[in-house]
């Protein structure tokens, strides 16, 4: 069954939809599970996230709301509160979801996705919180429809849909999806190629123990050393050989990647003598805003100075060269520019090994 929490991976992998579907629980989906759980009984009694009522007051909020979208006569229905994904009978063309939070007022709808530490694609384009904002505006209609991801790292990423036609953009794509599947399941009944794409997404498949590219990478991880091993001189018979076992150790290196970065946003991997690997935000390049660059530097010194510091954009390196000379400028601009509010610094999550304790002294070390 296509589900909106499943819309993602339908699109990115086709071949999935051939292979047995196993729903297996494991420990992020059981955690998930009770985090649900916890921020439905929160919400749904009143205490909702003040991240939610500071952003959009004097809305009513819902935790868990299920609806079913029919892509053939593009109208969807309420199914309920709290149902855990029991969506009961559901016609051949309709998919079902369920928003995690939902908030409604005069006019307006918000739609938010929870996501814990894994990377997901943008609220702007995530089909799964658009879906889900479609089905929820056809239900009840809204004139100003906003989607979020809540992520416990990056906090709430917020979009809006802008119009009626964005709605029904999302209503055609979920129409095309539902014929490619289509599709792709008849080729299967007459076993022609369907294509497997791995990624992130393989982490949450139905099919993951049936899926013949993680059949691929166990296989190779198996082999021999001395499959594996390089060999010291190349040779015009050896050397294609090679290079091909060469791509391969590069995939299953990415793969490898890939599955470990997954794993540590969500805890880190102990190394011993007090090294982690893991995920951690760090703290991004500075961002200086060109107008109040140019305003400070012209209300403390010149504007024949600020044109010299911002040309387009702003950097240190430029305020500078503009006040060289000026013995104390440097970080006095700076600090008005910061006071006025032009210094920004985002953060990225980079994967790194990271010391946690002491070391152990070890033969040789001083």
């Amino acid at each position: 069954m296509i589900s909106a929490s499943r819309l993602e991976l339908c699109m990115r992998c086709e071949g999935h939809l051939t292979l047995p579907h196993v729903d297996e629980p494991n420990e992020w989906s059981d955690a998930g599970n009770k985090a649900h759980a916890e921020d439905e009984d929160a919400i749904n009694s009143g205490d909702v996230p003040e991240d939610y009522t500071g952003r959009w007051p004097g809305l009513t909020w819902r935790s868990e709301v299920s609806y079913a979208y029919d892509v053939a006569t593009d109208t969807a229905r309420f199914l309920g509160v709290g149902i855990k994904r029991a969506y009961g009978d559901l016609s051949p063309f309709e998919i079902p979801g369920t928003i995690d939070a939902e908030g409604r007022g005069p006019g307006i709808l918000v739609v938010i996705d929870k996501k814990s530490f894994e990377a997901v694609t943008p609220a702007k384009e995530n089909p799964q919180v658009r879906f889900l904002a479609l089905a929820a505006a056809r239900a009840e209609p809204a004139q100003q429809i906003i989607t979020a991801i809540s992520h416990k790292l990056t906090g709430l990423d917020v979009s809006e849909i802008d119009s009626d036609l964005d709605l029904d953009g999302i209503a055609y794509d979920a129409r095309k999806l539902q014929l490619d599947v289509a599709d792709v399941l008849d080729r299967a009944r007459r076993e022609l190629p369907v294509k497997f794409e791995t990624g992130r997404w393989c982490r949450w498949c139905p099919a993951y123990h049936a899926c013949p590219k993680q059949a691929e990478l166990k296989a190779l991880a198996t082999l021999p050393e001395h499959e594996i091993a390089l060999k010291a001189y190349l040779d015009e018979e050896s050397a294609p050989e090679v290079y091909a076992l060469y791509l391969k150790i590069k995939i299953l290196k990415a793969r490898i990647g890939q599955q470990l970065q997954n794993y540590v946003l969500s805890r880190p991997i102990p190394l011993g003598n007090g090294k982690m690997y893991g995920a951690r935000n760090k703290v991004g390049n500075t961002k200086l805003d060109g107008e109040i660059v140019h305003a400070a530097i012209s209300d403390l010194y010149s504007t024949e100075l600020a044109d010299k510091a911002v040309i387009r954009t702003a950097t240190k390196k430029a305020i500078g060269e503009a006040l060289k000379g000026k013995r104390g400028a440097v970080p006095e601009v700076l600090r008005e520019i910061e006071k006025r509010g032009g210094v920004t610094r985002g953060t990225k999550i980079v994967f790194e090994e990271y010391q946690v304790g002491p070391a152990l002294l070890t033969d040789g070390d001083e």
